[in-house]
C-alpha cells in the first residue's frame, strides 16, 4: 500500500506533502490506472504537482526517529523529481530505440546524461565521482573516457550491445511475488500480487509489465505525448487531432512542393506535367 498526497505545495524549489495516510492505495492494482505514463508525461510543475498529489512521493525515508509514513509529511526537491523522470524517460527512449523506432546512439547518450543528472541529486552524491552504472559500464565495456563521450564515438556494435544491457539492468520484474488473498462479503478473493517497496520501484516494474502484456505505449509522433494503444493496431498519433494537424502539414508540404515545381518549369520557359490533347 502507498500513501497519497492530501496537500502538496511548491515553495522555492521544494516540495512540501502532506500524506493522506487515511488514502493509501495499491501499488500493483494501480497498473491499470497508467500512474508511469502520466509521470513520463509530465512538462509543467502544475502536472508534477498533480501527479504527486494523486499518487504521492516517489519514495519514503525510513530513518529512525524520523520515519516520514509516520511523521506523515515529506519534503523534496522539484528538480530531484525532474531528474527522476528524465531518467524514466531515457529508459523508454532506450526500449524504443531497441525496436527502431528511436535512434540507438542517441537513446544511449540521453541515458548517460540522465544517470548523471539523477546521481547529482543523490544525497551519496560527491563531486567527481561517476555514478555508479556509469563505472559498471566502464568495466564490462573497457575504456576509460567518460561513457557520455563513448556513447557518441564508439562503434555501432557496443552501442548496440550496451543499449541491450542498460535495458535489461534498469528494467525488471520484482524479485518476491505470490498470492494476496483479501476477504470479501462474498467469501476469499485471490489474486497474484507483488511487492514493491515504492512509488518509484513501482512505476519501473509498470514499464516492464508493458512489455509482458506486449501492448507497450507509443510515443505520439506529432507531440511526443506518450500513450496507451487503444488496439492492437499500428498507431503514430495520440489522439485525432494529432493525425489531422499532421496529416494537414504534410498535405500543406506536398501543395508547396508542387507549386515549386510548377513555377521553376514556368520559369525555365516549358510546362509541367502532361500536355492537353488538342
Amino acid at each position: 500500500m502507498w500513501p497519497r498526497c492530501a496537500k502538496v505545495e511548491i515553495q522555492n524549489g521544494t516540495l512540501h506533502c502532506d500524506l493522506a495516510l487515511n488514502r493509501q492505495y495499491n501499488l500493483v492494482d494501480a497498473y491499470h490506472l497508467a500512474p508511469h505514463i502520466q509521470f513520463l508525461n509530465c512538462k509543467s510543475i502544475d502536472e508534477f504537482l498533480t501527479f504527486t498529489r494523486a499518487w504521492g512521493p516517489l519514495y519514503l525515508v525510513h530513518t529512525p526517529g524520523a520515519e516520514e509514513i509516520r511523521v506523515g509529511k515529506l519534503t523534496r526537491r522539484l528538480d530531484e523529481s525532474q531528474a527522476d523522470q528524465r531518467w524514466l524517460r531515457a529508459i523508454k527512449y532506450m526500449i524504443d530505440a531497441c525496436r527502431g523506432r528511436e535512434d540507438q546512439r542517441d537513446s544511449l547518450v540521453e541515458f548517460m546524461a540522465a544517470e548523471v543528472d539523477r546521481d547529482r541529486m543523490s544525497n551519496t552524491y560527491q563531486e567527481g565521482k561517476a555514478p555508479l552504472f556509469h563505472t559498471v559500464l566502464q568495466l564490462k565495456f573497457h575504456f576509460q573516457s567518460d561513457p557520455v563521450s563513448w556513447a557518441k564515438s564508439t562503434d555501432l556494435g557496443s552501442i548496440k550491445r550496451a543499449l541491450a544491457f542498460s535495458v535489461e539492468m534498469n528494467v525488471s520484474a520484482p524479485s518476491s511475488y505470490g498470492l494476496r488473498v483479501e476477504e470479501t462479503r462474498r467469501g476469499f478473493e485471490i489474486k497474484p500480487s507483488f511487492s514493491l517497496g515504492s512509488l518509484w520501484g513501482a512505476l519501473r516494474w509498470m514499464l516492464w509489465l508493458d512489455e509482458w502484456n506486449r501492448m507497450p505505449p507509443l510515443s505520439c509522433s506529432e507531440c511526443l505525448r506518450i500513450f496507451r494503444p487503444s488496439t492492437a493496431h499500428k498507431m503514430k498519433y495520440c489522439t485525432h487531432e494529432c493525425a489531422h494537424r499532421a496529416t494537414n502539414r504534410e498535405w500543406r508540404r506536398k501543395d508547396l512542393r508542387q507549386r515549386k515545381k510548377i513555377l521553376k518549369a514556368r520559369l525555365d520557359g516549358g510546362t509541367y506535367g502532361p500536355r492537353k490533347a488538342r
